[in-house]
This record gives C-alpha cells, structure tokens and sequence, in this order.
C-alpha cells in the first residue's frame, strides 16, 4: 500500500510540475526572463527533493543553462540569438530550418542535462523516451507549438506554445529525477 501512495504522489507531482513548468516558462517569454531560468528549475529541484531526498535534484539547476540560450533568429529589428543566427546563415537565411535547427540544438542540452542525471541515477530506461522526447517536442515547435496562440494570465499574453514546451522541460525533468 505505501508503494502505490509513492507511486500515485510521483505521478500528481509530475503533472503539478509540468503545469508550473509551462506557466513559468510562458510568463518568462513574456518578459521576465528569470522566472524561466531560475523559477522551472527551483520548482523541479524542490519537487524531486521533496519526494526522493537524493542529491540529483540539484542538478535541475543545470537547466537555467539551456534556459538562458537564446533561440531567436534574425528579421525585422531583431538581429538574433547567437544560436539563431548561426543556423540562419548555415542554413542560406531558410527561416523554418534555421528554427528547427535553432530549437533542436537546445533540446541537444536539455537531453545532455537529462543524461547526466540518467548517469547519477541509473535510470536509464527512462532517459530511453525523456531525452529524444525534449530533443523532438523542441524540434518541431516550428511545425506545431507556435501556432497555438495566447491567453492571458495575471494581466499578461502568455503563449500556448511556450507553455506547452516549458511543460514538457518540466516533465521530462522530474520524470528523469524521481522515476
């Protein structure tokens, strides 16, 4: 009985997470970055602690790197993230492969995040969908999650799309942190 309350308590704090994940993420895109970069990996770490008490939660911090990289790409008044810009010029200035390329190299850090706490924990079996599941959900937000449109939140316009990704950060994280 107390193996299927732990159980049942890893899956509700996976979804809870993913919920604040997204939210944070969207309210970061909407302007304050620093609740993306530093309020997702407070809300994992805290999270992982608080049900495994393994010193792997820790590692959620690492996720502000990814977080802070930027995936902009050229046009109009913007000049781009580093990133973006790289991709844009390798791919002859084609927008869509760029992006796709852009965000797919950030999901590359997230799943070499992802490994890392794979590596500690030995759970390996679930980095085998938590790693190129980050690396595809970015992937494709240029076919998909931009597209979703806003909704407001606390006075803000919020992205579905960023919301959708931020969440699936936030679910592969406490996933490769506490399963």
């Amino acid at each position: 009985m107390k193996i299927k309350i732990k159980e049942l308590l890893k899956k509700l704090a996976s979804g809870l997470t993913a919920s604040i994940s997204g939210i944070l993420g969207a309210i970061g895109g909407a302007g304050n970055k620093k609740v993306r970069r530093w309020g997702i990996p407070l809300t994992i770490a805290s999270t992982s602690w608080g049900i495994e008490h393994h010193w792997t939660a820790f590692l959620a911090f690492a996720l502000a790197g990814p977080m802070s990289i930027g995936y902009g790409l050229p046009g109009g008044d913007d000049k781009g993230s580093a990133l973006g810009r790289f991709w844009y010029r390798v791919c002859s200035q084609h927008h869509l492969s760029a992006d796709i390329l852009t965000r797919t190299t950030i999901g590359l850090v997230y799943a070499l995040i992802l490994a890392l706490i794979a590596l500690f924990r030995g759970n390996w079996a679930v980095y085998a969908w938590t790693g190129p599941g980050i690396v595809f959900i970015l992937g494709i937000t240029p076919l998909t999650w931009n597209k979703l449109g806003t909704y407001k939140l606390l006075g803000l316009d919020l992205l579905w799309g960023e919301t959708v990704i931020y969440s699936m950060v936030g679910l592969t994280s406490i996933v490769q942190l506490i399963f």
